[in-house]
């Protein structure tokens, strides 16, 4: 059954709403009501309903509000439709970017019109569910994101070694059991006689996409990463007697397959695919370097020669036809990590002038706008919805970056994505700190028995251990390491009062390996032994006990 919550200030709309809907047969269940968004949030964690009807205004948390957070704290799901007293596009508008499946009028709300919306808003939940795009619970955005991995990876953004394999651990990657690592860069584009609408372009888009991974993936492990609407990079995991082979048979069976590939791409879907095969590398932390090699030779490829070996082509001119993203890396992450303005104005002031200091080099321009492009996506919180907000005035939204044709033009485009930016920053900067500070507090809570440590958490939310050391005591009046333990030790005083547990095991299940250490902990804190301490309060409730009886 899908479960559905209704959120409105006004009980009869509550009650109307609920009886206009016919749960039997629409497969329905309302999982509750709530009459504003602190209340209905409350209700989300604990029930996860797949739909939420919400009205957009409200005291204290109005619907919209409602929407932005549960996109944020549980990602896809819950849908929501959005209900109001009026019309008015631009409100429409920004419930299309929190991905709410409809907007309707009350004043115009019927039954057809209601069981209309929640099928649309129960196939659309239904698919989130099937693609597993979320995982249940209040901590669902604290996980990792592989997308976000591989884009860190492809510029080479993350800080050390050990921020990398800890987040690979995250992931569950098998990376022991492969020889080698390399990319594959591909470039998709639709034919004259295709379809001119574009839904039905992104999903032809969409689906050669998919072909292209299926086919590959018999020939080879792989992992897709969609870059835009028309470029994808596969991560090629080279089995381990990949060494056994000699790299020209290797490279010659990967070329016939991307070869076949594009035939049948074209075949089915009318579109033409030009790819470029990164030279391989040893280690998957280096794998930036074959990504920039791929990159490099696309521009070789042609209809006649659509796959390209980097290994082919003797001299690379990069500083021609590709941007080095990894010049700006680190004050790019620290600008989108702190969401400063100031930091990013700067970046990209250098990056315009760098640019129109030539402005013949139109390559090295799309290349600098897409990279741009690709970590703003990845790197922020919600950020293909944020891009989109900025770009909404044009029909095809931050993809209007593919129809310039002069430097100039992709000049202009990056001035107007670092303004949009900038605003949101602002907008967002203190909002953003703490949501990070409480997310993190969440992740505490519920990791509670592992032992925690700075740069591991640190590395789970994609951020630098300095600024979550210098971020946490800002919000909490305690340090990092001094909130830890005060929560171990309250976590511990609660298993202390209400179980029958011995000291090793209360001391195990709040993360302390070392019962001794763990003592000494809890007596510098409470003033008194955990065995003083369980005593005591277990004195206490037996005579509460004796009184009640």
């Amino acid at each position: 059954m899908t479960k559905l919550l209704i959120v409105d200030d006004e009980p009869i709309v509550q009650a109307g709403i609920s009886v206009m809907i016919n749960c039997n047969k629409l497969g329905i269940t309302i999982c509750g009501t709530a009459s504003d968004g602190y209340e209905a949030l409350d209700i989300i964690s604990k029930e996860q309903p797949d739909i939420v009807i919400a009205d957009i205004k409200m005291p204290r948390m109005d619907g919209m509000e409602l929407a932005r957070t549960c996109k944020e704290r549980f990602g896809a799901l819950p849908v929501f439709i959005i209900l109001t007293s009026y019309e008015e596009f631009s409100l429409a508008r920004e419930a299309i970017s929190y991905q709410v499946s409809d907007y309707l009028v009350k004043l115009n709300l019927n039954e057809k019109m209601l069981e209309s919306a929640i099928i649309k808003a129960a196939a659309m939940a239904s698919s989130h569910k099937d693609r597993k795009e979320i995982i249940p619970g209040p901590d669902a955005d604290v996980l990792l994101n592989k997308e976000k991995f591989y884009i860190r990876l492809l510029h080479n953004l993350f800080e050390n070694d050990r921020q990398f394999f800890f987040q690979c651990r995250s992931l569950n990657l098998d990376i022991e059991s492969c020889g080698a690592f390399a990319t594959c860069y591909l470039s998709m584009s639709l034919s004259s006689s295709s379809p001119t609408n574009f839904d039905q372009q992104l999903r032809l888009y969409m689906n050669a996409a998919q072909m292209v991974k299926q086919i590959l993936q018999k020939y080879i492990p792989c992992d897709m990463l969609t870059l835009d609407m028309e470029h994808l990079v596969m991560i090629l995991f080279i089995p381990s007697d990949y060494e056994k082979e000699s790299d020209k048979n290797f490279e010659d069976m990967l070329k016939s397959a991307m070869e076949n590939i594009s035939s049948m791409v074209y075949t089915y879907y009318k579109i033409r695919l030009l790819s470029s095969i990164g030279s391989p590398v040893t280690k998957l932390i280096e794998l930036y370097k074959s990504y920039h090699h791929s990159r490099t030779t696309m521009p070789y490829a042609s209809s006649e020669h659509p796959v390209i070996l980097s290994s082919e082509i003797l001299e690379i001119r990069e500083s021609r036809n590709t941007f080095n993203i990894a010049i700006f890396k680190d004050a790019i992450t620290l600008a989108y990590e702190q969401y400063d303005h100031q930091q990013l104005e700067k970046i990209f002031e250098e990056i315009c002038n760098l640019l129109r200091e030539y402005p013949s080099h139109y390559a090295q321009a799309m290349d600098a706008a897409s990279n741009i492009l690709y970590l703003s996506t990845s790197l922020l919180n919600n950020g293909e919805s944020v891009i989109n907000n900025i770009f909404s005035d044009s029909p095809y939204g931050y993809r209007s970056l593919y129809d310039c044709t002069k430097t100039s033009e992709i000049i202009e485009w990056m001035e107007c994505l670092c303004k949009g930016l900038c605003d949101s920053f602002i907008a967002q900067q203190k909002e953003h700190k703490n949501y990070i500070v409480n997310n993190v507090k969440l992740y505490i809570k519920n990791n509670i028995s592992k032992k925690l440590l700075l740069n591991e958490v640190a590395a789970v939310f994609g951020i630098s251990p300095n600024y979550l050391s210098g971020l946490f005591p800002k919000y909490t009046s305690l340090g990092f390491n001094e909130y830890i333990t005060l929560e171990k030790i309250n976590h511990a005083k609660k298993y202390l009062r209400s179980e029958d547990c011995r000291i090793y095991e209360v001391s195990e299940k709040v993360g302390y390996g070392n019962q001794y250490y763990f003592s000494k902990v809890f007596k510098k804190i409470e003033g008194i032994s955990p065995v003083e301490y369980r005593n005591k309060h277990q004195g206490i409730s037996l005579l509460r006990q004796d009184r009640e009886s």
